[in-house]
């Protein structure tokens, strides 16, 4: 585990990236502070208020003080990174509880990529001010879509439902509904920051990625996904994540 500490205007904001072993798990839980975390790598999934979430890497977690979940790390390689208020000054507990005012997932290609930048950054040696200044610009960010994301539980119900089958359409969705597809992508876009088949998109990102982390060739992986070819899958990461996915798992490679 490595734990990084940030004094710049934060009031010792701490910044912990944790490795854990294939088929760990964390009996049910609750953290006494607000968190906001980044999956850098491997499976994690999720048990939260009777639901599971999958989440792969790239997935920015936000996630409550006070909220009772379980953990099971699925790869060998699964990583997390956490930044928490536990040491913060008042004004820091205070932004990221403006942030973290339900649990939720935010897989947006902007914010995913954002993230990855600042954790370069961090393990780089940037300036610690620097880091400070680029984090509270993240938290920044990231309360503006939270301002836009009231939680409907119909939505949230849709985004598990596409982690679960990878062949939905948005028109299959509305149909369901009893919506226009239209109305269908703009309230999903709201809430989670991206289109529901975008989201979908993300998902097979997230399983080829962590696939190939865990060793598989990565056009294998790529096909495994549901992407026509190696370089469509080359093409989507380098949207979502700012890099290739080689540069990406050398960064992160210990």
């Amino acid at each position: 585990m490595q734990r990084h500490t940030f004094d710049a205007g934060f009031g010792s904001l701490h910044v912990v990236e944790s490795r854990y072993d294939a088929h760990s798990s964390q009996d049910e839980h609750v953290h006494a502070h607000d968190s906001v975390a980044l999956v850098v790598s491997g499976r994690v999934l999720e048990r939260v208020g009777g639901h599971e979430r999958s989440l792969g890497p790239g997935s920015v977690l936000i996630k409550p003080r006070g909220t009772p979940h379980t953990d099971l790390y699925l790869d060998a390689t699964t990583r997390v990174l956490a930044v928490r208020a536990d040491g913060a000054s008042r004004r820091t507990r205070g932004e990221l509880a403006a942030i973290a005012h339900s649990y939720r997932v935010v897989r947006a290609d902007a914010v995913t990529r954002a993230w990855v930048a600042w954790r370069t950054s961090v393990f780089d040696g940037a300036p610690s001010a620097r880091v400070a200044r680029d984090l509270r610009r993240l938290l920044a960010n990231l309360s503006t879509i939270a301002d836009t994301m009231t939680t409907p539980s119909w939505l949230d119900s849709i985004a598990r439902r596409i982690e679960r089958e990878h062949e939905l359409t948005t028109r299959q969705i509305a149909l369901d509904l009893g919506m226009h597809p239209v109305a269908l992508a703009r309230a999903f876009s709201r809430r989670f920051g991206i289109a529901p088949m975008a989201y979908a998109r993300r998902i097979r990102i997230e399983r080829a990625i962590a696939a190939v982390g865990a060793g598989a060739r990565s056009v294998d992986a790529a096909c495994a996904s549901g992407f026509a070819d190696q370089p469509h899958f080359t093409r989507a990461f380098r949207a979502a994540f700012g890099t290739t996915p080689a540069a990406y798992l050398a960064a992160i490679a210990d």
